[in-house]
């Protein structure tokens, strides 16, 4: 287990110097495998940024506050686009139980 940690330190080091190479230049086709492997690579993990996860975990407590004073579900149907976008599947789908839990509550 402790091997696998370091994997995914050593994949995440990786491919944060891949990005911030590709910044500066761009992606040539020789690379392009490369990129297409790491990437592979990456979509494998689940890694996410824990400030990331909390802005987006804040971001829906405020629509659900919003949603419980305007009965307004539209800054919560965005955030699901993006979740969708983002390819957050599990986040969403924690995310809208707790919306069908507080529109019972706070109903439509």
């Amino acid at each position: 287990m402790h091997n696998g940690a370091n994997n995914i330190k050593q994949l995440k080091a990786i491919s944060l110097q891949y990005l911030k190479r590709y910044q500066d230049e761009p992606l040539n086709k020789k690379d392009l495998p490369k990129a297409e492997s790491l990437l592979e690579k990456l979509d494998t993990l689940e890694i996410m940024n824990l400030y990331a996860e909390e802005t987006i975990r804040k971001k829906f407590m405020h629509s659900l506050i919003d949603y419980a004073k305007n009965n307004d579900s539209t800054e919560i149907a965005s955030l699901f686009k993006y979740l969708d976008f983002l390819g957050l599947k599990n986040m969403k789908s924690d995310f809208q139980v707790a919306f069908t839990q507080i529109k019972q509550i706070y109903g439509e």
